[in-house]
C-alpha cells in the first residue's frame, strides 16, 4: 500500500474551507498527506481537520503565500528543518514507512521572483523525496528544460 497526496493551491484557506471539505467529503481517496500552497494564514489564524496535525509555514512580513501540509494522525513523521531553496517557499516532512522513509516537501514559488536550477536542486536531499507544489513555471522554456533533468 502506497501513500496518497493530494496538492493543492488554495489560493487562501479560510476562503476556500468549504471546498476542500467537500471534497474531501465526496472522494473515495483517504488522502494520507495534504499539501497546501498560498494558504493566506497570519499568526493567530488557525486552521484544523479533524484526522489530521497540520505542519504550516506562514509567511508573517508578506501579503499572501504561506503552506500548510497535513498529515494523517496515525502516520510517524518528522518535521524537518526550515530549507533554503532560494526564494521557493518549502516545507518538509520525513514520514517512516514500512519500506523505509519518503520525505514530502511542499512547495511554493512565487511568480515574480525567477526560479533557478540551483534553486530546485536544494530541494532533492534525499533519495526518497516527492516534492509537491505550485511553481509558477509559466514560461513554457522553463517547463521544458526541467522536465527531463528533474520532474519527469
Amino acid at each position: 500500500m502506497g501513500i496518497s497526496i493530494l496538492q493543492w493551491n488554495c489560493n487562501g484557506i479560510r476562503a476556500r474551507s468549504n471546498e476542500l471539505k467537500q471534497y474531501l467529503s465526496s472522494t473515495d481517496v483517504r488522502y494520507d498527506i495534504l499539501c497546501l500552497q498560498e494558504t493566506f494564514l497570519k499568526e493567530g489564524h488557525s486552521f484544523n481537520l479533524l484526522g489530521y496535525r497540520a505542519i504550516r509555514k506562514d509567511r508573517p512580513d508578506a501579503a499572501k503565500g504561506g503552506l500548510i501540509t497535513f498529515v494523517q494522525d496515525s502516520l510517524n513523521i518528522t518535521v524537518l528543518d526550515d530549507i533554503n531553496a532560494d526564494g521557493i517557499e518549502a516545507l518538509a516532512v520525513k514520514v517512516k514507512t514500512r519500506n523505509g522513509d519518503i520525505v514530502v516537501i511542499n512547495c511554493y514559488h512565487p511568480p515574480q521572483k525567477p526560479i533557478t536550477s540551483s534553486s530546485l536542486e536544494k530541494l532533492f536531499f534525499s533519495t526518497n523525496t516527492i516534492i509537491t507544489g505550485d511553481f509558477n513555471a509559466k514560461k513554457h522554456s522553463v517547463g521544458q528544460s526541467y522536465c527531463g533533468q528533474i520532474w519527469c
